[in-house]
């Protein structure tokens, strides 16, 4: 920029004409922006990126070995014999688990399960299902239950990595890649794949299957479960709403409530209809028993 003012330095402005002026003045500010640069007298021109790039078309990346089930209600025959055989992981058969923290005791986020521990009054050789269990260790709601009281269960986890990473360490539980719907129906959904080698504006999704709640134990010839940890980013009473309550029992429920959009009361509501009685607050979640169940468990939460 200095160098452009010393050329126009001296110059009389009043023989140019107000084109040219207008000229030079544009390529100041060009100058100034780093568009525009001299290199041995030849000037430069560096074309910004274009705002269209950010446009670009999302490429949707489907599992070939995926069967359609979208809209298929969830006791359908068909698509329980389909999880069952296709989409279920059994618990591992390896002596040793491979866990990154392998002396920690309670591996949920804010110690929720040593009150829910408690809360079971140490109950054994139960039965867990996690929705969303990430990675199966870090922050896990159930790995506690799982290590320190004998219990299996389900680990439900729709990010492709994320299963990945919950394989290897070995868990004692059956494991599914996909989502739970939102419906009583089967659906697909799409996730953002995050790869940093892609250009900043590239959309890749991957579509996975999302799977009703009572699909799911159907097809583990189960009706109970004894801890339902939900967690869905604030679909939870979505969810809650699919679950055929006069097929299922489940004992104990640990529902992430800050997100939902409908409020926490809504949730007590909907657990008081389906005959649950609110046990209190747990961290950021709020914790229900199955009403005819109450004498099998301690209150120790306040509300």
């Amino acid at each position: 920029m200095e160098k452009l003012r010393r050329r126009l330095r001296g110059r009389r402005f009043s023989s140019l004409s107000g084109k040219t002026l207008t000229a030079l003045l544009l390529l100041a500010g060009l100058l100034a922006l780093g568009v525009v640069h001299t290199d041995s007298g030849r000037e430069i021109r560096e074309a910004p990126e274009s705002p269209q790039t950010t446009n670009v078309a999302p490429v949707i990346i489907e599992n070939p070995n995926d069967r359609d089930f979208e809209g298929v209600v969830d006791d359908d025959p068909e698509l329980i014999s389909y999880i069952r055989q296709l989409k279920l992981h059994p618990p591992s058969t390896h002596e040793k688990y491979h866990l990154q923290d392998p002396q920690k005791i309670d591996y949920s986020r804010y110690m929720q399960s040593a009150k829910i521990d408690k809360i079971l009054k140490n109950m054994t050789s139960g039965f867990f299902v996690e929705v969303n269990a990430g990675d199966g260790e870090y922050k896990s709601q159930s790995l506690f239950f799982e290590l320190q009281r004998n219990w299996t269960g389900l680990l439900v986890e729709p990010d492709g990595p994320h299963f990945a990473e919950m394989k290897t360490k070995n868990r004692r539980a059956f494991t599914i890649n996909a989502c739970v719907s939102l419906s009583p129906k089967c659906t697909n959904k799409n996730f953002a794949i995050q790869n940093k080698t892609h250009h900043r504006s590239a959309r890749k999704f991957m579509r996975t299957q999302c799977f009703p709640l009572y699909s799911l134990l159907l097809a583990l010839n189960r009706t109970t479960i004894d801890l339902l940890s939900l967690s869905v980013g604030g679909d939870e009473l979505k969810v809650l709403r699919t679950i055929p309550w006069d097929k299922m029992q489940i004992r104990l429920l640990e529902v992430q409530v800050d997100d939902i959009p409908e409020g926490e009361e809504a949730v007590e509501e909907l657990m008081a209809k389906v005959g649950y009685t609110y046990l209190g607050r747990c961290w950021v979640d709020r914790v229900f028993v199955r009403t005819e169940l109450l004498d099998t468990v301690q209150r120790i939460l306040t509300y």
